[in-house]
């Protein structure tokens, strides 16, 4: 179903611009189809969520203690600002996902040419799925 939303999203887009966009000239137009059609789709979550392996490697430098939760947060906030830093100075990577599934909002990010629909935007009352009509 987010398959054929974002289709129609991109056969809408093209269409707008061969239509009814008469302030581009023709060689823009072609780049911005071209780009288009490079729109990559993040739908759900991430592959490696469902790789426990990954997972535990990822978090094997976190300790957590049960009675030092600010050491606990801290120490999260530590991990992910060094992950967040790894990134510095590098290419981006056009299939990574810089969104957290949880989050309820569905974006395009222009510095990775990603149409984004994490699966917190899937769930009611955002997304009624497929049980209610279309309007």
């Amino acid at each position: 179903m987010m398959e054929e939303l974002i289709e129609g999203i991109r056969w809408a887009f093209i269409d707008m611009l061969e239509k009814e966009n008469d302030w581009m000239d023709q060689q823009t137009k072609t780049k911005a189809i071209e780009k288009a059609h490079a729109v990559l789709a993040k739908v759900g979550y991430p592959e490696f969520i469902l790789n426990d392996t990954y997972l535990t490697e990822d978090l094997k430098q976190l300790e957590f203690n049960e009675k030092d939760y600010y050491g606990n947060v801290m120490q999260t906030l530590k991990f992910i600002a060094q992950s967040d830093i790894s990134w510095l100075r590098r290419s981006v990577p056009r299939t990574e996902w810089f969104t957290n599934p949880t989050t309820v909002n569905a974006f395009y990010s222009s510095s990775t040419n990603q149409i984004r629909f994490p699966a917190g935007e899937l769930q009611k009352p955002f997304f009624w799925g497929r049980e209610y009509p279309r309007v």
